[in-house]
Formats: C-alpha cells, sequence, structure tokens
C-alpha cells in the first residue's frame, strides 16, 4: 500500500504551494485502487518551523504532491524517505494515473539537463511551471 499527500485547498485540485499548505489529504492507494482518505492538518504552533511540522505531519506517505514545492523542501522531505513534486492539476485524475501506471516516475516528464539537477523540485516539465530548462 502506498500513501500519497496532496496539498489542496479543497481536495479536488493540486493547487497549495508545499510551504504555504495548513493542510493535506492523505490517500491510501492499493491495487484495486484509493483505499481510504483522510485530511491532516497541520498544529497551529507550527508557525515558527512549518517546515518540520509537515515533514513530521507526512512521515508515512512515500509522495507530496503540490502545486509548487522548492529545493529545501524537496530535500527535508527527501531525509524522511519522502518524495516532493510539483504536479499541479486534478487530484482524482493524478490517482487514477497512479494506480492505472503503478507509479509516479511514469507519469512525470523526467529532466536531465544540469539546469534541471539544480531545480532538484522533480519539476515535471515546463508545462507545468517547472524549472524551465526541459
Amino acid at each position: 500500500m502506498t500513501k500519497i499527500a496532496v496539498a489542496s485547498t479543497d481536495g479536488i485540485n493540486i493547487d497549495q504551494h508545499f510551504g504555504r499548505a495548513e493542510h493535506f489529504y492523505v490517500y491510501e492507494i492499493d491495487d484495486d485502487g484509493v483505499a481510504r482518505e483522510e485530511r491532516r492538518c497541520l498544529p497551529p504552533q507550527a508557525v515558527g518551523d512549518r517546515l518540520e511540522a509537515a515533514v513530521k505531519l507526512l512521515s508515512d506517505v512515500s509522495y507530496v504532491l503540490c502545486a509548487q514545492i522548492g529545493p529545501h523542501a524537496v530535500d527535508a522531505l527527501a531525509s524522511s524517505n519522502i518524495t516532493g513534486y510539483a504536479l499541479p492539476g486534478n487530484v482524482q485524475k493524478t490517482l487514477r494515473n497512479y494506480v492505472r501506471r503503478r507509479g509516479l516516475l511514469k507519469n512525470l516528464a523526467i529532466c536531465e539537463t544540469p539546469a534541471a539537477a539544480a531545480c532538484r523540485a522533480g519539476c515535471g516539465g515546463c508545462s507545468v511551471g517547472g524549472c524551465g530548462a526541459y
């Protein structure tokens, strides 16, 4: 079973910047599709270090999908074995693609240029607001 967290204001669209998200929708995915959804909120006292609080809140997920995510956040997530992606779009469509293809990496354009490697945000290509090196 895989858990995917989504930064969304409404649970319909991936439309939040990782660093600005106050809550995340977490989906459990199994071979039959989405098994469960839950909404997790950052504690109000997390104002001082939101990044650390968000990584702790999502410590049991494999992937985090956001409209935007910076390299510092990508590194912080990676230190907890979580992969962060800037992948704005419709939540249900993205999750259906994951189930159908059995992995996010098949859904993303992987940039191989030096500038893209410096971006390190799993940008998904310029068509979704990536680093510009695609």
